[in-house]
């Protein structure tokens, strides 16, 4: 599915060069009927001119009539997503399509067939996830998104990275600013990193439900039985948890952050959208697990009881680290 990460269009539009070429190109893959372009717009010029802004308003005005018909391409909005829906473009970056398994797990070592398809599964999750979460980061400063939901995204970055958004204008307000261009750079790069393949496989011996090595270098994810439906301790019992499971493992090599700091390196019912009580902001930034926890919480049909067994924790309770 192709994204932008700006508005296109006019009222507002920030017009980025990789985004207006995007939306053309989607523009130019829906049929006119559908209320595409009659004629093709021309995709070597970069600008968001009248033919451009003529074309979304058309497109809007076939599927959202009159109210619906701004003029102008949202990240998160019913266009972009109608527009992903009907066009048929070519020459849009698209993420890797997983591997087929064969039989026997070839296209990925030591696993079966069922698991390879779970952990292709888990990856391409991933990276919708972190869709997800970053355009929700990027709103806070846009302003694009309602009120409740900029308010809920704060609430869970402050818990979890703990940087404040409510310091008025002074020296700390400043090392928020920073620490949250950073968080949303880390997200970027984390992100990206999906872009590339990456090694997969399996070993039946390893008691994580993934890990890596503690080599940067080599960018292998191992997954564990503990990964898989079916497990003796259910520790990843759902499609949720194991894709954000592969969120943390590659934050590990893409950010290069080595081990847990802060927390040790199992937490014990750390319900997500809370984050580890007394963990620092530097030690936040530096450790996999607030990155999990974070794309977790940002999901729209989140809830904790998806990562947790909600049973043995209370909410605001009991914290700890195993080992």
């Amino acid at each position: 599915m192709a994204s932008i990460s700006q508005s296109v269009g006019r009222m507002g539009g920030k017009n980025l060069p990789d985004d207006v070429v995007t939306v053309k190109k989607l523009l130019n893959g829906v049929s006119p009927d559908n209320g595409g372009p009659t004629t093709p717009l021309s995709v070597a010029s970069v600008h968001c001119d009248p033919k451009t802004i003529e074309a979304i308003q058309k497109f809007q005005l076939k599927h959202f009539g009159w109210k619906g018909a701004d003029g102008r391409v949202d990240p998160d909005g019913p266009t972009i997503a109608k527009l992903n829906e009907l066009s048929n473009a070519s020459g849009l970056p698209q993420p890797f399509p997983p591997p087929t398994p064969t039989p026997g797990g070839e296209n990925l070592p030591g696993c079966s067939v069922d698991q390879a398809g779970l952990i292709n599964q888990a990856v391409k999750d991933a990276k919708t996830f972190l869709d997800v979460a970053i355009r929700r980061l990027r709103g806070i400063s846009l302003v694009v998104m309602p009120d409740n939901v900029v308010k809920d995204t704060k609430e869970k970055v402050h818990n979890i990275f703990k940087i404040d958004f409510t310091t008025d204008m002074s020296s700390s307000s400043m090392v928020n600013a920073f620490r949250f261009a950073s968080l949303l750079q880390d997200f970027g790069t984390l992100r990206a990193s999906f872009n590339r393949k990456f090694p997969l496989r399996c070993d039946p011996k390893i008691t994580n439900a993934a890990q890596v090595s503690n080599n940067f270098s080599d960018e292998t994810i191992t997954f564990g039985p503990r990964f898989f439906p079916g497990n003796a301790d259910g520790a990843i019992s759902n499609k949720d948890s194991r894709a954000v499971t592969v969120v943390h493992e590659r934050a590990h090599t893409a950010l290069r952050l080595s081990g847990h700091p802060g927390t040790g390196d199992v937490p014990v019912c750390v319900f997500p959208h809370l984050g580890f009580p007394g963990l620092s902001a530097d030690n936040a930034a530096k450790n996999a697990w607030c990155y999990e926890w974070l794309t977790a919480s940002l999901q729209p049909d989140y809830s904790p009881g998806k990562y947790m067994n909600v049973n043995i924790c209370t909410e605001g309770g009991d914290t700890g680290a195993g080992g």
